[in-house]
């Protein structure tokens, strides 16, 4: 299913993202930050009630990893054509974040900490 899920965004931020992405009926998730220690594949596939309702094992494990600072948007299961319309969406809005990254066999498998670390990396490498 196709998906965005946002990390770190405000409730205004999210509730403009829903905005920008509800005529493409295109589904989104705020993921609270009580559930950064789950590996993304988790993320994907949890609901809303969910995501609602973390387990006394997500406020343990979150409060082991600390506070995450940043914004992420995390695109998942959208074709090179779907993420193009998404991106032009995205470019001329007001909405502003940090990163942005697509679900891959290869990060499938990480926590947000670790893909916002390895993203870090990436953009101080650029520069």
């Amino acid at each position: 299913m196709e998906q965005i899920l946002a990390f770190g965004l405000t409730e205004d931020e999210y509730a403009k993202l829903e905005g920008l992405f509800f005529p493409l009926r295109i589904r989104t998730k705020k993921i609270p930050a009580v559930f950064y220690s789950r590996n993304l594949r988790e993320l994907v596939s949890m609901s809303a009630q969910d995501l609602a309702s973390p387990k006394a094992e997500d406020l343990k494990r979150s409060m082991a990893y600390g506070k995450i600072t940043g914004k992420l948007l995390l695109f998942c299961e959208l074709s090179d054509a779907r993420l193009d319309q998404v991106l032009d969406v995205l470019r001329p809005s007001s909405l502003t974040v940090d990163y942005k990254a697509i679900l891959t066999p290869t990060n499938k498998d990480w926590n947000v900490a670790l893909l916002m670390a390895e993203m870090a990396r990436e953009k101080a490498a650029l520069v």
